[in-house]
């Protein structure tokens, strides 16, 4: 009896778990979401070095440094690009006959613009979707490189901007939709620059009839505005005004001896250059107007390169300044100097900065 009584007890039981667990079920543990990997930001950095007899053009990324040239022939590197995984660079090299070559170097592959018997630059590389943008010059005759035609590549494709009457250099370039942006300066009758900008080929003039010289230095484009940072002056005698044109009205930075450059997002207008009040002189960048003078430490005489790259609140410039009894690279990062590897050169020039 008392073993049927324990039978009978422990069915129950298990009656009572399994209605239990029909109505108490146990909760679903929520599913695992893998945490967000933010991709490293890499820091790209064009120029030169000099290796004791030439210049060879440079890369550095992330500080590491790689020779896009090969070393016999003089190479400077003024522009790089990086579109998806490809690095673009451009710049120039000496051919055998020493009459330089503009060349775009893809993930480290060069590729000639011109077929070296002409005098050739490019200061400017832009990328949009599949086309690959260049501007520069390229002389008029071989025996001349100060009788250049202003120039814009499209996929190597060439297209002259300026007739080749007068000097002239397309030196930054912006692509907006359909629309290829070119800043540059063309010499007038009177042999003095005037500063110009051509959208889609067409070209105008960003100074008025009552400047002396002008020059334009950077081309930016922001939604539907467009941006220039150029500058002009009245007479021979008289510094330059530096100014940022924007859609047709420029406005005067105050103090600025130079603008090299210019970036623009949501949360401003930047730009880098040389400013100089009573005391405070030097290497600049300005963020909408007020004035951030780049000190360092590490090295003096400071010479800015045209370009500025802005990442998140991040802000990169690049130059180059004396360091002991050396020329060496510089980049800034939110106004810190830090030195670029030269391998063992005495000389050294980062001119563009790109970040992605």
């Amino acid at each position: 009896m008392r073993k049927r009584f324990i039978i009978l007890i422990t069915y129950a039981l298990a009656l009572f778990t399994a209605c239990s667990k029909s109505t108490n079920p146990i909760p679903t543990p929520p599913p695992v979401i893998p945490p967000t990997i933010t991709p490293p930001v890499v820091t790209y950095v064009a120029g030169y070095v000099d290796n004791g007899t030439t210049k060879v053009a440079t890369l550095w990324k992330d500080g590491m440094q790689s020779n896009l040239s090969g070393g016999l022939k003089s190479a400077q590197a003024h522009s790089v690009f990086v579109a998806g995984n490809d690095v673009y660079v451009a710049g120039f090299e000496d051919s055998n006959t020493n009459i330089s070559v503009a060349k775009i170097w893809k993930n480290g592959l060069a590729t000639n613009l011109t077929d070296g018997t002409k005098y050739a630059y490019v200061y400017s590389v832009f990328v949009s979707g599949a086309d690959v943008y260049a501007v520069g010059s390229e002389s008029v005759t071989s025996f001349d490189p100060n009788l250049r035609i202003a120039k814009i590549w499209k996929n190597g494709v060439a297209t002259n901007l300026t007739t080749g009457s007068y000097t002239a250099d397309a030196v930054s370039v912006y692509v907006a939709g359909s629309d290829v942006y070119v800043v540059g300066q063309e010499k007038n009758i009177t042999g003095t620059f005037t500063a110009k900008m051509w959208k889609n080929g067409v070209a105008s003039n960003l100074s008025t009839g009552s400047s002396y010289a002008s020059e334009a230095t950077c081309v930016y484009v922001f939604g539907t505005d467009v941006y220039v940072t150029w500058n002009d002056k009245a007479t021979v005698a008289d510094s330059p005004q530096n100014k940022i044109w924007k859609n047709g009205v420029s406005t005067l930075v105050p103090n600025a001896t130079s603008l090299k450059s210019i970036f623009v997002n949501s949360t401003g207008i930047y730009t880098v250059g040389h400013y100089s009040m009573a005391a405070a002189v030097g290497p600049s960048v300005w963020k909408n107007d007020i004035v951030n003078l780049l000190t360092t430490s590490v090295a003096t005489n400071i010479l800015m390169w045209p370009s500025i790259f802005v990442n998140g609140t991040d802000i990169y410039a690049v130059g180059n300044g004396d360091v002991a009894l050396k020329v060496a690279p510089l980049l800034w990062k939110n106004g810190i100097a830090s030195l670029l590897p030269t391998n063992g050169s005495n000389y050294g020039v980062a001119t563009s900065v790109f970040v992605k």
